[in-house]
């Protein structure tokens, strides 16, 4: 389990560099990340990652993303 707290100022970093699925990758936004990670089986893995983000000058409305991923060895 991972939380992380994100405060990413405007034009912090060129806009390629963050995380697209935070806030779609934009800049000048706060939010919480969490990644859960599960091993159902010995090449079986659960993995949901939550986003809430929202603007810092809260001027656009806040954004939630849900991922989740089953990934399977063969």
């Amino acid at each position: 389990t991972v939380v992380q707290y994100r405060y990413l100022d405007r034009d912090a970093f060129l806009d390629s560099t963050p995380d697209s699925d935070a806030y779609g990758g934009e800049t000048d936004v706060e939010g919480l990340e969490i990644i859960l990670k599960y091993g159902l089986s010995k090449s079986t893995s659960l993995g949901i990652d939550f986003y809430s983000m929202d603007t810092i000058n809260k001027t656009s409305d806040r954004q939630t993303l849900l991922q989740v991923d089953l990934n399977i060895k063969l």
